[in-house]
């Protein structure tokens, strides 16, 4: 029973700390676009279009390296 617990003690802080380092990086992506737009309004809005279509902000939803497996199996 105790062996157990460990193993799902190492398991959720795993995927916590996961969680919290993928919501750091969204935050500063959504930070970082934020700021694009708001410099971009000043003077033409388009320029964001401009940006985003030459930069890619985020990972786009790509599978990151070291992320827990997806319940059920692959997405």
């Amino acid at each position: 029973m105790a062996a157990d617990d460990e193993v799902f003690g190492r398991s959720s802080r795993f995927i916590f700390h996961w969680f919290l380092q993928e919501q750091r990086e969204e935050v500063a992506s959504m930070s970082d676009l934020l700021s694009i737009v708001e410099r971009a309004s000043e003077s033409n809005i388009l320029l964001a279009e401009d940006y985003l279509a030459r930069n890619v902000v985020g990972d786009q939803g790509a599978p990151e390296a070291g992320a827990p497996q997806a319940a059920g199996g692959t997405l």
